[in-house]
């Protein structure tokens, strides 16, 4: 199975190199701001953390 995935991600890089990292933007382009809701129901915003050391995860 692992060979397989293997072979899976080989075969995407070769067809487009770029595939797998995302979008490119200019250099100095600012994020927009995040914000949403906590799983309490409070309103949330990403620069409430700003400064501060805080954990993350993405996945897709």
């Amino acid at each position: 199975m692992a060979a397989l995935l293997s072979l899976a991600l080989l075969y995407s890089r070769l067809r487009n190199p770029q595939g797998l990292l995302g979008t490119a933007y200019p250099p100095g382009t600012v994020a927009p701001p995040l914000a949403g809701t906590g799983d309490d129901g409070r309103p949330l915003a990403l620069a409430d953390f700003r400064a501060k050391p805080s954990p993350s995860f993405s996945a897709f």
